[in-house]
């Protein structure tokens, strides 16, 4: 358990549902020659098999009883993974597209009930490119947080080993649950069209791989 300071406490304070907080961004990626697609498995497997070198990132923010205190990082009884991983369930997608995905994935508000960082896979966009869209919570970005981030997304050669899901229990206090933190689910999310378009969204079938 870690107390937030009082900087990044003042950045959940200050949110509001039409001014959110968090850190966005969209990072295009060559596909190898020959693919067709990313493979999303093999990005989720490899993120999961590296949370245990960022523990920031299965933490939730809990606020302190009758807030006389700043809340404190503590561990996600009910972490899973494919909570923060989603990847677009459609075939290749143009740019324009990839732009509204992007639009309505980063105008959504990040839950305080979970750990304060999402991603959205898109496996094919043309061109030959793949695309990943991330944000994370403003109360914990920094710089170590941003190299932590680009740990748990890349590796530092082409060849690097995949390393297998390590088996997390949450601290004691935080709850139950434990495991890998990767279930077999499905889920839908909704997605606004585009920024001059907030209100009136469309619904995009996101999977979450087994």
């Amino acid at each position: 358990m870690t107390r937030l300071s009082s900087l990044d406490s003042s950045f959940l304070r200050v949110e509001t549902p039409t001014a959110h907080m968090h850190v966005g961004w969209l990072s295009t990626l060559e596909l190898p020659a020959g693919a067709q697609q990313l493979d999303p498995a093999a990005l989720i497997e490899q993120i999961a098999g590296r949370l245990h070198l960022t523990p920031r990132f299965r933490q939730r923010v809990v606020p302190a009883p009758l807030s006389l205190a700043e809340p404190t990082w503590e561990d996600d009884p009910d972490f899973h993974i494919l909570r923060h991983v989603h990847v677009v369930d459609e075939p290749k997608v143009s740019r324009r597209r990839l732009g509204e995905l992007t639009d309505g994935f980063l105008s959504v508000q990040l839950r305080r009930d979970r750990p304060l960082w999402s991603l959205l896979v898109v496996p094919s966009v043309e061109g030959g490119r793949a695309a990943i869209v991330g944000k994370v919570h403003h109360a914990m970005v920094d710089g170590i947080a941003a190299v932590e981030l680009g740990v748990l997304l890349f590796d530092a050669s082409p060849d690097a080993r995949p390393v297998t899901p390590a088996l997390w229990e949450p601290a004691p206090g935080s709850g139950g649950g434990g495991g890998t933190g990767v279930p077999r689910m499905f889920s839908r999310i909704h997605l606004p069209r585009s920024t001059t378009d907030v209100r009136s969204g469309c619904e995009v079938t996101v999977r979450m791989l087994p």
